[in-house]
């Protein structure tokens, strides 16, 4: 929940382009990371930061792939630019080549961000819920995450976190820490009146292979209350469960926050049992997305399929309607213990990307280069959950179409405001946060 805590940020960023925003797209030439030869390769015998005044110099020079005296293709120049953009921890980052020495010029976020939280559960706006949270995303200068949060109102609880994205030099590892405590309402069509109260913690540890391969293991404890002793593993009403996951990934797109090209294929197989490993079930996810530029345009394909395997307890089943949807079907809740989910999507430039100067007393150059841009999209989505004794059929997959506009906002904000039909082509207006997929 965290993650989209500091998105309203955006908006009093929105807010003040109103008053004193000044375009700097015309001002400052953006390079991709060339300078001004056109040569294939390039003799890098200088690396020089600028900007990056809290940010430690390695966290940058790290994610570049290569030292000075080192002879460096264009286009892996470009790769490191997006490695250093994804990082987010920057508005801009700009390659240049004064002669043999790459200048590196950073725009650096504003990084500490105490801020009300203020949000609606579900895409409902009966479901609110509202309280505070301090979020570092560039703690001591080296990229790492501390996180606090606490909600009331709709499903309380709250979350402290703590994560390391690149530790032990050369190996390359990294870690996670969350504790969290919480109070889930029943998402259940069987059981609407199921409430869940979770407690405990999550230890997830890593090892980065490379710039684009990812491995770790994952651990989570997590004692369960709820209102229905019936449905419990243990035939009580609390469970201790113990999650074990093996997760890999390979992710070689471009930007994060909104993919140009590359791709991203993920594999994960979790365990998930009593703390004396009784009662256990398995749950198998693999999740694939490619991206395509066809010159200025984007095609982006996904699939996800997660099976389950044993008997899986009511609150772990898997869902359509809320953390994942079907465009055209986006308020309809399916349930069950598999999942699909399939979406084709083309993206097409509406207005390109400008960079705007606020000028505030407050945060000073934090509020330089902020980005902004719009994309239009046309779309498919299909999606299916079904329980093990089905026979997974055409029958059980909810489809949609439509387009829409993706509006790209500063610190790696994307709203997307689309219209939607379903198979028998009823509408919907959608308003969501983040890039589909």
């Amino acid at each position: 929940m965290y993650s989209i805590i500091p998105k309203l940020f955006p908006y009093y960023v929105l807010a003040v382009f109103l008053f004193g925003a000044h375009d700097v797209s015309s001002k400052m030439r953006v390079s991709n990371a060339t300078g001004s030869k056109l040569d294939t390769t390039f003799v890098i015998n200088g690396i020089e930061l600028q900007g990056n005044r809290h940010t430690k110099s390695y966290i940058i020079l790290r994610e570049l792939g290569f030292v000075p005296g080192d002879t460096v293709a264009r286009q892996d120049l470009e790769k490191a630019k997006k490695r250093i953009e994804n990082l987010n921890l920057f508005n801009r980052v700009t390659f240049y080549l004064d002669q043999q020495t790459l200048l590196i010029n950073l725009t650096e976020r504003w990084y500490v961000f105490p801020i009300p939280i203020l949000f609606w559960n579900e895409h409902d706006f009966k479901k609110l819920s509202y309280g505070m949270g301090v979020f570092h995303y560039n703690f001591r200068g080296r990229a790492e995450l501390l996180a606090f949060s606490g909600w009331w109102g709709f499903n309380p609880g709250y979350s402290l976190q703590y994560v390391n994205r690149w530790f032990g030099g050369k190996h390359r590892f990294y870690s996670e820490i969350t504790f969290f405590s919480k109070r889930v309402d029943s998402k259940t069509l069987e059981f609407p009146d199921l409430e869940e109260r979770h407690r405990g913690f999550s230890l997830v540890l890593g090892k980065r292979w490379g710039f684009y391969t990812f491995s770790d293991l994952r651990l989570e404890y997590d004692v369960l209350y709820t209102n229905y002793p019936d449905i419990m593993l243990s035939g009580t009403a609390r469970d201790h469960l113990l999650r074990l996951q093996l997760h890999f990934k390979y992710d070689s797109r471009d930007l994060w926050e909104y993919p140009r090209r590359g791709m991203k294929a993920e594999w994960a197989f979790s365990r998930c049992s009593l703390q004396n490993f009784r009662h256990p079930y398995r749950l198998l996810k693999i999740d694939w997305r490619y991206y395509h530029p066809v010159k200025a345009w984007i095609l982006a394909t996904r699939l996800a399929w997660e099976q389950s395997f044993g008997k899986v307890a009511v609150y772990d089943r898997l869902f359509l309607g809320y953390d994942q949807r079907v465009r055209g079907h986006f308020q309809h809740i399916c349930e069950g213990e598999n999942r699909s989910v399939f979406s084709l999507e083309t993206r097409f430039p509406v207005l390109k990307i400008r960079y705007f100067d606020l000028y505030t007393t407050i945060l000073g150059s934090y509020l330089h280069n902020l980005q902004f841009g719009v994309y239009g999209s046309l779309f498919f989505d299909s999606g299916a959950t079904w329980f093990q004794d089905e026979k997974i059929t055409l029958r059980h997959y909810n489809s949609g179409f439509g387009g829409g506009l993706n509006f790209l906002l500063p610190y790696s904000t994307v709203l997307r405001l689309e219209w939607a039909w379903d198979e028998n082509l009823h509408p919907e207006l959608i308003f969501d946060g983040n890039v589909a997929f």
